[in-house]
């Protein structure tokens, strides 16, 4: 019998709901649907929205278990989603549809289950790094709608990696400059917040905004801040260069300290719909900064492999594998 899943890439942008197969060595999406996070007022509703959809496109339709991967820290089966006025709960779920089982992961997670089901077509190397002994850690960071960090350990017991979610993106930002003084202070007054900014402030959608109001704040022109926009216009638009350039310099900040931290010897991952959107910016300037400490961490730095995921879609495999796995540990 064909094993499918129900699975779910919740984010603060978009809700990705699909249909996955198990296949031989792999796992395949056979239907899908996207949505846009913010149009839903309620997750659960959309999701029996979807399971009806499936009425007409399987003759056997009977999907009993279901992983989603949610932009948010897991508490008790429930989430309660940061960048999106969401909450997902399991319980209610199962109480509500046909799901008999339903499993709640952190999106970074599902990313982290993904890393073992990458085929060359999903990534690209921007670092080669260096052949490191069997099993090593790994790494998985992340902007898109908010800022992720995932570490990953292999289990001996287990023959395998387990991801280990973390809220990472929160930590406070490190300042080098009277210049990033003043962008983090602008931040604040934007934000109205009082406390020290943190990474996911610059390092977002949103944050690529912010940083583009700050470098544009004396021009009349005001065009072009969404971030989608400064993206597409970061060869053509000086203020949008200006933007991307920092934007980098603080991701590949954000990669050394996270890579200082864990030692991910088998890898450090960047995904995220930024990098995703745009791999090509992850380039020389990103990997002088990445670099960018002291002599002897350089050359440790230097041999860690960076691969800049590219198929947004590999974090709905992971879920799906993270069910498979939970079904087989409970039967």
């Amino acid at each position: 019998m064909t094993q499918r899943y129900i699975v779910g890439d919740v984010g603060g942008t978009n809700d990705d709901l699909a249909v996955v197969e198990r296949k031989e060595n792999d796992f395949e999406i056979v239907f899908k649907q996207d949505k846009s996070t913010d149009n839903q007022q309620s997750f659960l509703e959309g999701l029996k929205r979807f399971l009806t959809d499936l009425e007409g496109e399987f003759e056997d339709n009977e999907f009993k278990e279901a992983c989603f991967a949610v932009a948010g820290p897991v508490e008790d089966r429930n989430v309660e989603m940061p960048n999106a006025d969401l909450t997902i709960d399991a319980e209610a779920i199962e109480r509500e549809t046909s799901l008999d089982t339903v499993l709640l992961i952190n999106d970074f997670d599902a990313l982290g289950y993904a890393t073992e089901l990458l085929e060359e077509e999903d990534y690209i190397t921007v670092q080669q790094g260096e052949q490191s002994p069997e099993n090593q850690p790994k790494a998985v960071i992340g902007a898109g709608t908010g800022l992720g960090k995932n570490f990953l350990i292999y289990d001996q017991g287990l023959e395998r990696y387990v991801p280990h979610s973390s809220e990472g993106g929160h930590s406070d930002l490190p300042l080098k400059n009277r210049k990033e003084l003043e962008l983090a202070e602008f931040i604040q007054d934007l934000e109205n917040i009082s406390h020290q900014i943190s990474y996911e402030h610059v390092l977002s959608g949103k944050g690529l905004e912010n940083m583009y109001r700050f470098f544009n704040r004396n021009s009349f022109q005001k065009e072009g801040t969404q971030a989608e926009q400064i993206s597409k216009t970061r060869e053509t638009n000086p203020c949008s260069q200006k933007t991307f350039s920092k934007f980098i310099e603080f991701y590949a900040r954000c990669c050394r300290n996270y890579a200082l931290d864990t030692l991910p010897r088998e890898g450090l991952y960047i995904a995220g719909g930024i990098a995703a959107q745009n791999p090509d910016s992850i380039d020389d300037l990103f990997l002088e900064e990445f670099r960018n400490s002291s002599p002897q961490f350089r050359e440790l730095l230097t041999k860690i492999p960076i691969r800049v995921i590219t198929n947004y879609d590999i974090s709905l495999k992971g879920a799906a594998r993270a069910m498979e796995l939970e079904s087989n540990r409970s039967t």
